[in-house]
């Protein structure tokens, strides 16, 4: 049987994502370092932002610089002791990178002064999370599947997921995002829930 043409798509998009208004709740769209919302018209611009995304060849995060970032955040404060110079060293993740502080005041073990350190921050973005690689701004086309959640950033990634998850026989590039799939999005027994979850975030789109 002849194999159905998955179009290509090697990552998971990192801009052009359709999204939740942090203001009203309706739609609104993250392009480049603008975020706009077609609901209430507001809007933001973060000029030195840069939007993340997971390495395909090493796995690992390259995390996004935006400070107007609405998901957790890694806090680390490091230094000297003011008094006896000894090293010190702190860390705490945050629900929100707006609750994280913009220093910490640490004693020290030794001679027990409290020095204040400047804490630095790094957004935290899991591969599953339901969020926008820029702003954590939650996605507008998301819906619970299986036990998990399905989701797509914008159209041509929901056209794809759909092209490949439908497919009954698949001809895809190698490291190409079908490739990397989650088991339980792949999963026979759980075609006819995800094919359900796809038309539900057509119906968003």
């Amino acid at each position: 049987m002849p194999r159905e043409h998955i179009p290509e798509l090697w990552a998971v998009p990192r801009s052009g994502a359709l999204v939740r208004c942090p203001w009203c709740a309706t739609r609104g769209l993250v392009a480049g370092d603008r975020f706009a919302c077609t609901g209430c018209g507001r809007s933001h611009v973060d000029p030195d932002a840069e939007a993340g995304w997971w390495c395909a060849c090493c796995g690992e995060w390259e995390g996004t610089s935006a400070h107007w970032f609405h998901g957790p955040a890694d806090a680390a404060a490091n230094g000297a002791c003011g008094g006896c110079g000894r090293e010190l060293a702190w860390s705490a993740r945050y629900p929100r990178r707006s609750a994280a502080p913009a220093e910490h005041r640490a004693e020290c073990p030794g001679c027990h002064r409290t020095t204040v350190l400047a804490v630095a921050l790094s957004n935290v973005v899991r591969p599953a999370d339901p969020v926008d690689r820029l702003f954590g701004l939650p996605l507008w086309l998301q819906t619970p599947c299986a036990g998990h959640v399905l989701w797509a950033v914008n159209r041509r990634h929901l056209d794809y997921l759909d092209a490949y998850l439908t497919a009954r026989h698949r001809d895809i590039a190698t490291l190409s995002l079908g490739d990397r799939l989650p088991r339980w999005m792949t999963s026979a027994k759980n075609r006819d829930a995800v094919g359900r979850a796809l038309t539900r975030l057509h119906a968003l789109a």
